[in-house]
């Protein structure tokens, strides 16, 4: 009754272009404002993303190629499947580049102190600093309904600070 009524968000993680596309035009039939989490293959249909009207959670629990010893290995490799590992940490810019708001996040991240690693991925595949950095602040306590208490550093409002000497975007500062 709450989400019918507009009073509480829903999260849609649809897991493929397609079904987000799709779980999108239900949302819409039900008058909902959806919040979509990424698959990471938007990139195949940046036409039907296009249509969204949504913001976004970005996992950026990125695919790794793995390291194959033979080189007679990489020839059962698939070539939608190097597609995948090389498109993933472009995936954030290209929303980004949609006008969407984009907010980045650890989910399906099973190390996460690969996160900075990953966020720096994804800058160096295109996505603007000041974005990844909203990604991280702003944008998700806009998407909780909390920025009147956090998401930005000013007087009265909740703060977890980070130190870093260094670029916080590097992973080794």
């Amino acid at each position: 009754v709450p989400v019918l009524q507009g009073r509480k968000r829903v999260v849609i993680e649809p897991g493929s272009v397609l079904m987000a596309h799709r779980s999108h035009q239900i949302a819409r039939g039900f008058d909902l404002k959806p919040i979509m989490v990424a698959s990471g293959q938007e990139w195949r249909r940046p036409d039907l993303i296009k249509q969204l009207d949504a913001p976004w959670i970005v996992p950026v629990n990125f695919p790794q190629a793995p390291s194959l010893k033979e080189k007679a290995d990489w020839d059962a490799v698939s070539l939608d499947l190097l597609r995948q590992w090389d498109w993933a940490p472009e995936n954030p810019s290209l929303l980004v580049a949609m006008g969407k708001r984009v907010s980045l996040s650890l989910h399906g991240l099973h190390d996460r102190k690969a996160f900075r690693k990953r966020v720096k991925q994804a800058i160096d595949r295109g996505l603007d600093r000041g974005a990844a950095l909203a990604g991280l602040t702003t944008i998700p306590a806009e998407l909780c309904q909390l920025s009147e208490s956090m998401g930005t550093l000013s007087p009265g409002k909740l703060a977890n600070l980070i130190v870093v000497e260094g670029d916080y975007f590097d992973p080794e500062a």
